[in-house]
């Protein structure tokens, strides 16, 4: 064979190639396109229905009739974003209606299958509906090889308010397949106040110095009270600072006048800056003239950055704070130029 012939048989192949290349891919279009058209005919007969279901006054499960899996399918998809909007008896009919058709026991089933996307989608659904009998699979489901799933499974989690999903959620910070901070974060605000006494357990040295911080902070966002001994014992021994800092900015957010004291001797002993700063503003934060003392001497320490913190937190306090400010710009030395520069500051905003 010549190099032209050669030649010239490659070019055939690749043209051919070339050609069913192309009718591949005009061929999956096509396929998308047609599905696309089903999946619309059928949400335009199944969202009619089930808003008309849910219009009325006592809604029959049973009379909404979901023949076929992709009438499933769409009402699955219709669901979770109405969940989400519904309150009251609308959303309680709704739920009603999910069950009786089985569609929260496939979600379920879905969170065991391979797909990804599935397993995500049946997270969504399953945490949008708040279903308390699905706490297995998402808890399982945060361990998913998928990142993706695993935040899914980690927000329906939180959707469904049970407290029991606590320890997994704050287990989920660390190990092999991680669910982001943020993520995990959101997730435990969704509980509530519920999960306070779940949380204190999270300050366990068991656990990751991320999710003994997590706990601390959204303990005093939560008005976990009666945790304050054990984040005062966090801001005096637990070896992260990350923690300490936490849980001094939750004494302070809580206002437990027991936390002065340890909030004071941490402004003395701790030497990590950032700890320093949030036990400065947590000082702050109980108001009055509890704390003077260690705000007092975090202005005069010599440290700008921290008599700044301390200078903001005694404005926070109120005309008594602003009081001891004032003497302090007055007298000289140091702490002078942090309140003369706060005192400014709040003349200027007024």
């Amino acid at each position: 064979m010549t190099l032209a012939s050669s030649f010239a048989a490659a070019l055939v192949a690749i043209s051919v190639l070339l050609v069913l290349l192309t009718i591949a891919t005009a061929g999956r279009k096509a396929l998308r396109a047609a599905r696309d058209r089903r999946a619309a005919r059928v949400d335009a007969a199944v969202r009619p229905a089930l808003l008309g279901y849910l219009a009325e006054d006592e809604p029959d499960p049973a009379a909404l009739e979901i023949t076929s899996r992709a009438a499933g399918r769409s009402l699955e998809e219709l669901s979770t974003g109405l969940l989400t909007k519904l309150r009251g008896e609308d959303r309680r009919a709704l739920e009603r209606l999910l069950a009786a058709h089985g569609v929260l026991e496939c979600a379920r089933e879905r969170t065991r299958r391979p797909g990804a996307v599935g397993r995500a989608r049946a997270a969504e659904l399953l945490g949008a509906a708040a279903h308390e009998a699905a706490l297995p699979e998402l808890t399982m489901l945060l361990d998913d090889r998928d990142p993706d799933v695993r935040s899914a499974a980690a927000r329906a989690l939180g959707k469904l308010g049970d407290p029991a999903a606590v320890p997994a959620l704050l287990a989920a910070l660390e190990g092999r397949r991680t669910v982001p901070a943020g993520v995990v974060t959101m997730g435990l605000l969704h509980i509530g106040p519920a999960a306070a006494a779940s949380l204190v357990d999270g300050l366990d040295s068991r656990y990751s110095p991320a999710a003994r911080a997590i706990a601390a902070e959204l303990l005093g966002r939560l008005g976990g009270f009666q945790a304050a001994d054990e984040l005062i014992g966090a801001l005096r021994a637990d070896p992260d600072p990350g923690v300490r800092a936490a849980a001094a900015r939750a004494l302070g957010r809580m206002g437990v006048p027991r936390a002065v004291a340890p909030l004071e001797a941490a402004l003395i002993e701790e030497q990590v800056p950032a700890v320093r700063y949030s036990t400065t503003w947590a000082l702050g934060e109980l108001g009055g003239t509890r704390g003077f003392a260690g705000l007092g001497a975090a202005l005069r320490s010599g440290d700008h950055a921290l008599a700044r913190r301390a200078a903001d937190a005694l404005v926070a306090c109120g005309p008594s704070g602003r009081a001891l400010l004032e003497r302090t710009a007055e007298a000289g030395g140091p702490g002078a130029p942090e309140a003369r520069e706060t005192l400014g500051a709040v003349g200027a905003a007024r």
